[in-house]
């Protein structure tokens, strides 16, 4: 019995990954932002993200309220743009962002959360 537990609590444990946090991050922005844009599709914006969870020092994953993430994504008339969102992803693998000022003002979304499926 003692073997099931730990194999049995890692079951539950998500996993909180970089590449999970920008997999789905790039997902569900380019899905927002893609909402009420006519001829603009999610695919379309190519939207992607990169992002880190406290500078050099500490290591991607895992939950915090310390992760960043730059986001890319092509606009209706073909220009490259970006974004910066600061995110707090939760033990369980969902997040919520906060974009910087200047990102809201470009009419980007200015918070939005998600999940990384990890759950």
């Amino acid at each position: 019995m003692l073997v099931l537990v730990p194999m049995v609590a890692a079951c539950g444990s998500p996993d909180v990954s970089r590449s999970r946090v920008e997999a789905a991050f790039g997902t569900t922005f380019g899905n927002l932002y893609a909402t009420g844009r006519p001829g603009v599709t999610p695919s379309s914006t190519g939207a992607s993200a990169t992002c880190d969870r406290g500078g050099a020092t500490i290591a991607d994953e895992g939950a915090g309220d310390d992760w960043a993430c730059l986001v890319s994504w092509v606009d209706p008339v073909g220009r490259l743009q970006q974004a910066a969102y600061g995110v707090q992803v939760r033990p369980d693998g969902c997040w919520k962002a906060d974009a910087e000022a200047a990102a809201a003002a470009a009419g980007v979304p200015r918070a939005f959360d998600g999940c990384t499926g990890a759950a």
